[in-house]
């Protein structure tokens, strides 16, 4: 059982980096949203909704880097795994430009 608890400790602590990133830029767009649409007397509770989403959005961030087609150059320095998967993830986007 001690195992479990040390497990559990590392995977917390780990997903705390992350979880604060996306629960900071989740947030923003909550609070954008809930003043756009306070501006109609639309009443929308988006904190909870943001949090629990930022804290799942970190788990599978750390998730898919255990995957290894994700970490393609490990020896190297982090801009080659940054500049690949922004191509890999971008590149299915459609921009349209008017």
């Amino acid at each position: 059982m001690n195992k479990f608890f040390e497990r559990l400790k590392k995977e917390f602590l780990g997903v705390i980096p992350a979880a604060i990133v996306f629960f900071i830029a989740f947030q923003l767009l909550a609070f954008t949203r809930s003043s756009i649409l306070q501006e109609y007397d639309i009443e929308f509770a988006t904190f909870v909704a943001a949090a629990f989403g930022a804290l799942i959005v970190a788990k599978v961030v750390m998730i898919v880097d255990l995957l290894p087609f994700v970490n393609r150059f490990p020896d190297k320095p982090a801009i080659y795994n940054v500049n690949r998967n922004s191509v890999v993830y971008l590149g299915p986007v459609k921009l349209e430009i008017a």
